[in-house]
């Protein structure tokens, strides 16, 4: 039957007696999966239960109740990328610039910046170029493949069509 799940409630699925796996609905748009009418999305263990539900992790026997969990603080690891940018039809003489006559006749300027930001946490919908490089869950980290693919929420780095767009790169601590 239909449940009113809400965005981050978990669920657990039991394997056995002392085992089960913890799935937990995602937010905003992917969320909305978790309240669809068909058992195949609604389901986390389900074929597509993927679309509204990440796996969190598995639960073996039972413990004693614990004190409220405390969040991970990441702050003194910074998770950065190296990301280079060529620039074509810069100024001539411009810092960092580089010219070339060549064939047809002409002259052709481009400049290579290389830095190394921070990576960010995808964002559906967001821009991304070949080379961008990006976190899913806090520490899973993708690489774009493709362009104007890695913009687009049907190849996103989670999902399942993610291969034909980014590629695993790694964690960030």
């Amino acid at each position: 039957s239909k449940m009113d799940y809400a965005y981050e409630d978990r669920v657990s699925i039991k394997l056995d007696a002392t085992r089960a796996i913890v799935y937990q609905c995602k937010t905003w748009p992917d969320g909305d999966q978790c309240r669809s009418n068909s058992e195949n999305i609604r389901n986390p263990a389900a074929e597509f239960g993927s679309m509204g539900w990440k796996l969190i992790g598995q639960c073996f026997g039972s413990m004693a109740p614990t004190k409220a969990p405390t969040t991970y603080d990441n702050s003194g690891n910074t998770c950065t990328y190296t990301k280079t940018v060529v620039t074509n039809n810069c100024s001539p003489g411009s810092a960092g610039c580089s010219c070339t006559t060549d064939s047809p006749p002409g002259t052709y300027c481009t400049k290579t910046d290389t830095t190394t930001p921070p990576v960010p946490n995808y964002i559906a919908g967001a821009t991304y170029a070949t080379n961008d490089v990006v976190r899913v869950n806090g520490v899973d980290r993708f690489k774009c493949k493709v362009t104007g693919w890695c913009s687009n929420v049907a190849y996103r780095p989670d999902g399942a069509l993610s291969a034909s767009a980014w590629a695993s790169d790694g964690t960030c601590p």
